[in-house]
Order: C-alpha cells, then structure tokens, then sequence
C-alpha cells in the first residue's frame, strides 16, 4: 500500500494556496471593501478571458516540447 509522502503534500500546498489566497484577496476586494464596482470588475473579465487567457495558453503551448 503507497501512502503519499509530506514531501507530496507539501507540493501541492505550495502550488494551490498563493492561488486560493488570491481569489479570497479578490473577493474581500469587491466584496467587503468595494474597491471595484460591478461594471469595473465586468470590464476585468472581459480583459482576463479574451486577452489574458489566450496569451497564457499560448505561452505555455510554445514553451512545451512534445518531442521529449
């Protein structure tokens, strides 16, 4: 029987806990401290998903090697 290692665990945190820390820093900003109204944050949505997004995927396709 495998059990996964500290080590194991300890990757995974450090991959997903800046990004969950973010998201809750976002939400305490729109939300508790109104630092964006709603059609500001629409305006960031459209920015992340049409523009952000497509530039990230690409960054990482080009930077894959499929040969390998």
């Amino acid at each position: 029987m495998a059990m996964i290692a500290w080590a194991d665990v300890c990757h995974v945190l450090e991959a997903t806990v800046p990004l969950y820390a973010a998201m809750i820093f976002a939400y305490a900003c729109v939300r508790w401290w109104k630092l964006f109204t709603p059609e500001e944050c629409s305006v960031i949505n459209k920015f992340v998903s049409k523009i952000f997004i497509p530039l990230l995927s690409y960054q990482v396709i080009s930077a894959n090697n499929p040969i390998r």
